[in-house]
């Protein structure tokens, strides 16, 4: 069950150039490196779910993920 403190924070980020702070917060309470990726596709959205997401910077704010070459939704991801 999450506190009330985390879900302000959660309702209130905003990530900003100004305030790397919010964004290394948020990064902080990432903790399994399990998410969703998403892209546009011409058929709609694609998602699919990412075990091999990191932080990797701050300035500037980047993030990684890896998707298998033979995975079926590469060539979406790839186009996006």
């Amino acid at each position: 069950m999450m506190n009330a403190h985390f879900t302000d924070m959660a309702r209130m980020f905003a990530p900003s150039e100004a305030d790397t702070r919010a964004l290394r917060d948020a990064y902080g309470r990432f903790a399994t490196g399990v998410t969703v990726v998403t892209c546009a596709s011409p058929e709609g959205p694609v998602c699919i779910t990412a075990n091999s997401f990191s932080s990797l910077s701050l300035e500037p704010p980047l993030v990684m993920w890896a998707l298998d070459r033979k995975s079926r939704r590469y060539p979406l991801f790839d186009r996006a």
